[in-house]
C-alpha cells in the first residue's frame, strides 16, 4: 500500500479554503469543521438570538459568534467580515466600548480585511475608538509602512505614545522594532 492509498486527514485535503488566520487555527476543530459537516444551523440560530438579547455585556455575544465562526466556519470569511461590521456599527457611539480591547480587535479583525483601512483608522480616530489602545495605534502605523508611508507611520507610533495607549511595553517594543527597519 502506498502512501497515497492513506487517507488524509480532512484539514489536509481542504486547507486552501480556510480563511488565514494570524493567530492560526486549531488543526482539530479545523478536522472537525471540514470533516462530516454537522448541521450548525442550530448554533448559528443560538448566536444570533443572543446578538439581539440586552444583557450586562452586549458585545460578548458579538465575540462569542466571532470565535465560533473563525473556528467552525473557517470558510465562511464573508460571515465573519459581516459579523465584525454588524459589531463596529453597533457600539460605536456606546463609550463603555470605546477602549476595550475586545472592541478595539473587533475593528482591528475588520480592517484586516479592508485593502486601504487608512480611512476606517480615521474614523476610529474620530470616534475616540481604541485611542488608549496600543494595538490600535500599532496596527494603524503597521499599515502605513506597509504602503511606504514610514514618516506617518512613525508619527503614528509617536501619538500613540503621547496618548498613553496601553499596554506601553508593547508599543514601545513595536516602535523599537520599526526603527530598526526604517
Amino acid at each position: 500500500m502506498s502512501a497515497l492509498d492513506t487517507e488524509a486527514p480532512a484539514w489536509e485535503t481542504s486547507k486552501e479554503n480556510a480563511a488565514p488566520r494570524k493567530k492560526g487555527r486549531d488543526v482539530a476543530k479545523l478536522n472537525r469543521a471540514f470533516g462530516a459537516a454537522p448541521d450548525d444551523d442550530a448554533a448559528i440560530r443560538h448566536h444570533e438570538a443572543a446578538l439581539s438579547t440586552e444583557g450586562d455585556d452586549p458585545l460578548q455575544a458579538f465575540t462569542t459568534y466571532a470565535a465560533y465562526l473563525e473556528q467552525h466556519r473557517p470558510t465562511d470569511a464573508l460571515a465573519a467580515f459581516e459579523l465584525r461590521e454588524r459589531c463596529c456599527r453597533a457600539f460605536r457611539d456606546d463609550e463603555r466600548y470605546k477602549n476595550d480591547a475586545r472592541y478595539v480587535q473587533m475593528w482591528l479583525d475588520y480592517a484586516d480585511n479592508l485593502q486601504d483601512p487608512d480611512d476606517l483608522f480615521k474614523f476610529m480616530k474620530k470616534k475616540k475608538v481604541g485611542l488608549q489602545s496600543a494595538a490600535f495605534w500599532c496596527a494603524w502605523a503597521l499599515r502605513s509602512e506597509e504602503r511606504g508611508h514610514v514618516k506617518n507611520a512613525a508619527e503614528l507610533y509617536k501619538k500613540g505614545l503621547e496618548k498613553g495607549a496601553l499596554p506601553t511595553e508593547m508599543l514601545t517594543a513595536k516602535q523599537a522594532a520599526f526603527e530598526a527597519r526604517a
